[in-house]
Order: C-alpha cells, then structure tokens, then sequence
C-alpha cells in the first residue's frame, strides 16, 4: 500500500539533530496526502462533519498507540480541525515525547486534561 507524500525535517531533541520526517499514514487520498496533511480535507464544507470525525478518529487510535507502545507520537505538519483531548475520550499522562511541529490548526486546541511527563514539541505550529 502507498503511503502519504507528506515530508519534513524536524528537530529530534532525543538526538538533537534535525530529522527527515516521511508520513507512513496508509490509503492516501487523491492527492498523495493523507487526511492529516491533505490541505483540502478539512476544508470541504459539504462533508466537515465526516471529515472531521475521521480525523479525530484516526487521531485518537495514533495516541493510543503511541501511549501503549510507550512510542513518541508525531503529529508533525498536521492540518487539524479544533479538539480537545476530552473530546477523543484522551486523558491520560504522555510519557513519551510528543512532535506537533509544523501543525496547522483550524480552530483552537485543548491539551487540559493532557499531562506531559515527557516533552511536548509544538515548533512553527
């Protein structure tokens, strides 16, 4: 199965180097781009609401994964609609690190009820 086109560089403060970052989402859209970094997805008016639902729906099996597997969580150069973490059903500690960098935001983010133990990187979102 193809993956996302979707690349970047972000800085990995585990090595404290720049790495190269290539999405591995599966079942990209029409336009390469997985619905995290396909600029339109989140766009389309007629079908906000499904759209928005998935994302959060992939999202929130991302975070689990990652909280479960003690694994970092990138989220890096993300097109997200607003959320809250409460709103997944997500309130639990990261203990690992966490990449929104490069995220774009749709509206406003609530990490309330999110404990970061380990670090939490949001550079250019």
């Amino acid at each position: 199965m193809p993956n996302c086109k979707f690349t970047s560089q972000y800085y990995d403060y585990e090595i404290s180097d720049w790495v190269n970052f290539d999405c591995q989402e599966e079942d990209p859209l029409a336009s390469g781009f997985c619905i995290f970094h396909d600029k339109d997805y989140l766009q389309d008016k007629t079908n906000y609401e499904e759209h928005k639902r998935k994302v959060f729906e992939r999202l929130k099996r991302k975070v689990n994964y990652a909280i479960s597997n003690k694994k970092p969580l990138f989220c890096i150069g993300f097109r997200l609609a607003d959320f809250s973490l409460s709103d997944l059903g997500i309130s639990q500690e990261f203990t690992i690190p966490v990449y929104f960098s490069g995220s774009q935001l749709f509206g406003e983010a609530d990490f309330s009820d999110a404990n970061f133990q380990g670090k939490a990187y949001f550079y250019k979102a």
